[in-house]
């Protein structure tokens, strides 16, 4: 119950208090693994990023509440 009570403010908050939506472009900085690609999709786990590459990058939501997200543009 505790578990899925986090999760699913963590979803909450993800999706009506963050400025991040499907198609943004952003930058997960992260001192060790900088993120930078496009949103595909936001779901109750996890970030779906794209890089530049190409490449899927799943980027946890927990971590993605601890870190600083940069928008790099609309």
């Amino acid at each position: 119950s505790i578990i899925s009570n986090i999760f699913l403010s963590t979803k909450i908050i993800l999706f009506f208090n963050s400025p991040i939506k499907i198609g943004s472009k952003i930058e997960i900085m992260d001192k060790d693994h900088p993120v930078v690609g496009t949103v595909l999709d936001i779901n109750f786990f996890a970030i779906q990023i794209q890089d530049e590459a190409g490449c899927e990058i799943w980027f946890p939501n927990n971590l993605a509440m601890q870190k600083p997200i940069k928008q790099l543009e609309k």
